[in-house]
């Protein structure tokens, strides 16, 4: 039996790269990779709101992203 399976690099709000898996299936813990990747866009989306204007440019300016937008 397959099962649909992708994969991606993604950093997080650290800078860590990352192989995410995108799996039909469910994991032993329950939860999908959908959810587990959603969760991970939801810890990164809420350090980004913590961060003041100049922390953000300083990362944005670290990956190397424009910072003027």
């Amino acid at each position: 039996m397959s099962r649909a399976n992708a994969s991606s690099l993604m950093s997080d709000a650290d800078g860590a790269t990352y192989r995410s898996h995108a799996h039909a299936d469910t994991y032993t813990s329950g939860l999908s990779s959908g959810d587990e990747f959603s969760a991970k866009i939801t810890r990164i989306n809420g350090a980004v709101n913590k961060m003041t204007k100049e922390q953000l440019q300083e990362k944005l300016t670290e990956c190397r992203l424009n910072t003027s937008g």
